[in-house]
């Protein structure tokens, strides 16, 4: 799939204890999702995203491919651990399982 941009405007709504934020991509809205408080998402994880969205066509797709009949899943969530290292969550269009990866990246 081509890299498309990416509306780096995130606006992030509290939702049972996390920040989410709908970002439209070529894979659809996929949900942007970071921990924090009530106040505010946590900033150590939003620094982790910046790295990763000038990429994140690239990234998804090679990180897809590692999953078995790849064409099945699609994107439908970046979340960052505690750690700060970004995973990819994918839904199979058929089982809807929901698997999460980690790029190597």
């Amino acid at each position: 799939m081509p890299a498309a941009p990416i509306d780096l405007k995130l606006q992030f709504e509290w939702r049972r204890g996390v920040w989410v934020a709908p970002v439209e991509t070529s894979y659809g809205i996929v949900e942007v999702m970071v921990d924090g408080t009530e106040k505010a998402p946590s900033q150590l994880q939003l620094a982790a995203l910046d790295p990763f969205f000038p990429r994140a066509s690239e990234i998804t797709e090679r990180t897809r491919k590692k999953l078995k009949l790849a064409f099945l899943y699609r994107l439908i969530r970046v979340t960052v651990n505690d750690r700060g290292k970004v995973g990819l969550q994918f839904r199979n269009r058929i089982t809807g399982a929901q698997p999460l990866l980690f790029p190597h990246e």
